[in-house]
Formats: structure tokens, C-alpha cells, sequence
């Protein structure tokens, strides 16, 4: 009897715990036949969160906007313009000087467009021609192409100089 009253509070502690455990097993046999209750063995709450992620996934058909109705009137406070009276054409004759007018309209278009394509080509031949003369220079050294001036520039008179060596015979059979 000692024993129990020296170790008071362990013995409540274990107590406790047993409890505890015999509490939850309990609910688990409890939530165990309610499983078995539903049909396909799912609680109400995971069947709920099944059907709202069901209807979160299905597009919701467009509804569109009310078609106004003929019969009322305008607006208060809004009034409208009278329709325009249409205009016919009582001749054939105006419709041949409309014609006449677009041919001359296409035929004038037709020529700028030749003009303009004369334009591109002149513009691309001038832009040609100097980087042509670039690409020389930087070849050559200078844009004619004589010997005298070549020879005059240090750079071309060193790219002679090797030239010759590759080009020559070896020295060893010389």
C-alpha cells in the first residue's frame, strides 16, 4: 500500500493513458461501422468533399446577356435621329464615270508602286557598293588595287613576305 501512495502520480498517469486509449480505439470501431453503412464505404464528409470537387471541375455552361425586346420604346431622355432616306440610282451612266474614276485610281497606284520599286533597287545598288569597297580595303589595304600602292602600306608589304614563304619551295630543298 506504500507503494501505490509513494507513486501516486504515476499510477494517474498510466490511468490516463489507458483511457485515452481505450477512448480512441473506441471511436475507430465507431467510425468502422459507419463506413460499413455508407454505400461504398466513404463518410459523409468525404463524400461531400467528392461532390464539391466535382462540381468545381465542371464548366458551367455561358449565359448570355438578356436580348433587349422590340416592342418598347427608346429610352426616356433619349431621342433618336429619323433614318437617312437611300438614294437610287436611276442611270447607268454614273456607274460607268465610277468605274472609269476606280481604273484611273488603280492604273495611277500601278505606276507609283513600279516607282517606288525603281526606288528600293537604286537605294540597295548605293548601299551595295560600299561595302564592297569595305571588304577591298580591309582585303587589299587600299581601295585601287595597284602594285605601287599596295607595296606602300607595312601591313601589305609583311602579308608578301609570308605569301612568299608558304608559297616557295621548302628551304631545305633549296
Amino acid at each position: 500500500m506504500d507503494f501505490i501512495f509513494d507513486n501516486l502520480i504515476i499510477i494517474i498517469i498510466i490511468a490516463s493513458g489507458i483511457a485515452q486509449w481505450l477512448k480512441s480505439t473506441s471511436d475507430a470501431k465507431k467510425e468502422r461501422e459507419n463506413q460499413q453503412q455508407q454505400p461504398g464505404g466513404y463518410t459523409t464528409e468525404e463524400l461531400e468533399e467528392y461532390i464539391d470537387q466535382e462540381e468545381r471541375q465542371q464548366a458551367r455552361p455561358a449565359v448570355p446577356p438578356p436580348v433587349p425586346q422590340a416592342d418598347r420604346g427608346p429610352m426616356p431622355g433619349v431621342e433618336r435621329s429619323p433614318v437617312p432616306g437611300l438614294r437610287r440610282k436611276t442611270s447607268a451612266a454614273p456607274a460607268m464615270a465610277s468605274t472609269a474614276k476606280v481604273d484611273a485610281e488603280l492604273a495611277r497606284q500601278a505606276s507609283l508602286a513600279e516607282q517606288l520599286k525603281g526606288i528600293k533597287q537604286a537605294k540597295q545598288a548605293r548601299a551595295a557598293k560600299p561595302a564592297f569597297e569595305e571588304r577591298k580595303k580591309a582585303v587589299f589595304g587600299t581601295t585601287d588595287g595597284s602594285l605601287r600602292s599596295r607595296l606602300a602600306n607595312r601591313r601589305e608589304v609583311r602579308q608578301a613576305f609570308v605569301l612568299k614563304e608558304v608559297l616557295d619551295k621548302p628551304i631545305g630543298l633549296r
